[in-house]
């Protein structure tokens, strides 16, 4: 969907402003020697990958973003994990629910079965 040539310098310019926004972003944290990164969601989730690609061995967390419906929340964290997210920074979706607790069984079993292998079993070991 997106040129994403690696060998190209500016390969970022081609995605959604917000996205190539938080590249570079992430690349100053990696340089700065994060150990960890909190970092923005994508405008379209299915990019987050390169989120994660250039952060390389540091752990990315995602924020959630603004408050949305219950679905989006679940489906786009799943694919957030399945991109290999290290993990979920939500706020306003979790803490603001009707159902606190229901939403955080259902958050932390996306997260703790994606990260077992049990969502995605092609989830690579980079990261150690």
């Amino acid at each position: 969907m997106y040129e994403t040539n690696a060998g190209s310098k500016n390969w970022f310019r081609a995605l959604p402003k917000r996205t190539a926004e938080i590249i570079p972003l992430v690349r100053q944290a990696v340089e700065l020697g994060a150990d960890t990164i909190k970092a923005d969601p994508t405008d379209d989730v299915a990019v987050y990958h390169k989120v994660i690609e250039i952060a390389g061995r540091v752990p990315v967390l995602v924020r959630g973003g603004g408050k949305v419906p219950d679905d989006e929340v679940l489906r786009r964290t799943e694919q957030l994990i399945q991109q290999e997210a290290a993990g979920i920074v939500y706020g306003r979706n979790v803490i603001q629910h009707a159902k606190l607790a229901g939403m955080t069984r259902a958050l932390m079993a996306i997260v703790h079965a994606t990260n077992r292998g049990q969502v995605n079993k092609n989830r690579s070991t980079k990261r150690g």
